[in-house]
């Protein structure tokens, strides 16, 4: 499993006594000795951001820094998300499709290289039927059209048939309808199956 892996997270706060902080520290080096990086979670203080520093983390996440992103340390690039998180809900025998959503969302759209750029921009995600699959793809193609700043964007929502594409598209629309902010902004073509910022 460990070859899977590129990134381990330790919830880090600034209250740890010596001994924990010694048990943290063994633990980066044997994950730097293996070529991986050491993500400092929980950084929500500048005593918190100090003892990831001094514990030698290669990144640090927590609203010290961004209540939204991960941030390197030395040089504000960003990470690769939480697949453990992920792995570990999707193995549950009823998973939280809010913790599923949030995770996924999080890792593609919160990870971001240093020059503000995203690192991801591509990504495959499988949900099972009745999971909300429609709603977040609408909401991800909402996104992308509407509020990720970038002029005349084109996002295409792709499915197995018209059917399919047709109820994101409805989910997309009702968004729209019930957001005051976006009603306004944007215009829904449904005949044309298009919704225009």
């Amino acid at each position: 499993m460990l070859e899977y892996v590129d990134y381990i997270k330790l919830d880090v706060t600034g209250n740890m006594d010596e001994t924990q902080k010694r048990s943290i520290a063994n633990v980066v080096d044997m994950a730097h000795g293996f070529q991986k990086k050491f993500i400092a979670t929980g950084v929500n203080s500048k005593e918190a951001y100090d003892c990831a520093v001094e514990l030698n983390a290669d990144f640090v996440e927590g609203s010290y820094i961004s209540g939204a992103t991960i941030t390197k340390t030395n040089k504000l690039d960003f990470m690769q998300g939480n697949l453990y998180q992920l792995i570990i809900e999707i193995t549950k025998d009823e998973p939280d499709v809010e913790i599923l959503e949030e995770t996924i969302i999080r890792d593609v759209f919160g990870t971001v290289k240093g020059n503000g750029y995203r690192q991801f921009n591509t990504a495959y995600v499988e949900i099972p039927k009745k999971q909300g699959k429609s709603e977040l793809a609408a909401a991800v193609a909402l996104l992308l059209t509407c509020g990720d700043g970038e002029e005349r964007a084109e996002v295409y929502g792709c499915a197995a048939d018209r059917q399919q594409a047709s109820i994101v598209f409805e989910v997309a629309a009702d968004m729209v309808r019930m957001c005051p902010a976006l009603n306004r902004r944007v215009k829904i073509l449904a005949s044309q199956k298009r919704i225009v910022y």
